[in-house]
């Protein structure tokens, strides 16, 4: 399908404004993927080339220009991209462990306050079955 029918197509269908809500995706409806840089189809070389002698001098000029700007870019895009220097790995490693030891830090402290939160809970748990002990024998000693 070329732009000027998927244009055309569109305008038929919506006759005023499409509606952009997202579908979300099903079995029926998957996801579209792009294919990966690496598949990219090269162009035939020689059709190229031939097209290019067809030209006068002046558009042979620019369209080798052209073809060395797109080579370029290609080269450019697929360069490997540099990682960080070994000084910001080890500044990272060093928050990382520190951020970790305070993390330890404040769950030991989590833990003592829980600690103390069960014990006051046990210890109130205790009043309640005394209580409810001594209501109960004193309900037994009226009846």
């Amino acid at each position: 399908m070329s732009v000027t029918d998927f244009v055309t197509a569109s305008k038929r269908e919506g006759e005023g404004e499409r509606d952009l809500t997202p579908t979300p995706f099903t079995p029926q409806n998957p996801p579209r993927r792009t294919p990966p840089m690496e598949n990219i189809p090269l162009p035939d070389v020689g059709s190229t080339l031939t097209h290019i002698a067809g030209l006068s001098p002046t558009a042979q000029l620019a369209a080798i220009a052209a073809l060395t700007v797109v080579f370029g870019l290609l080269v450019w895009t697929r360069r490997p991209i540099p990682g960080p220097d070994a000084g910001t790995v080890v500044k990272a490693l060093e928050l990382t462990a520190q951020s970790q030891a305070e993390t330890a830090a404040s769950m030991a402290t989590i833990a003592r306050t829980v600690e103390g939160v069960a014990e006051d809970v046990r210890a109130v748990a205790e009043d309640l079955r005394s209580l409810t002990h001594a209501v109960l024998t004193e309900r037994k000693e009226v009846a």
